[in-house]
């Protein structure tokens, strides 16, 4: 059976790194690419239970987590070079 990708979602916490060497290993058994998938919420829509939160305040949020999660996909792609070779970025409409 060919497998050509194998989607692996991730919140990038240690313990969803523990999945990392099965999906690697899945990954060679059945020679195919494994794809990083990490969601980043929406805050805008959330209740201003702090007070208001302003629309600059969750860009400059926004743009903080989206960094940091390219960053360490990025470490990811680096430290296994030959398992895990694609990521993409895509964000909310705004």
């Amino acid at each position: 059976m060919k497998m050509p990708k194998i989607l692996w979602p991730t919140d990038l916490s240690k313990s969803s790194s523990a999945a990392l060497s099965y999906v690697l290993d899945l990954a060679g058994k059945f020679d195919a690419e494994v794809l990083l998938l990490y969601v980043v919420e929406d805050m805008s829509g959330h209740e201003p239970w702090y007070g208001e939160w302003g629309r600059k305040h969750l860009e400059t949020f926004y743009q903080w987590i989206v960094k940091e999660a390219e960053d360490r996909l990025d470490a990811l792609c680096r430290e296994h070079p030959t398992g895990v070779s694609t990521v993409s970025t895509i964000g909310p409409r705004r």
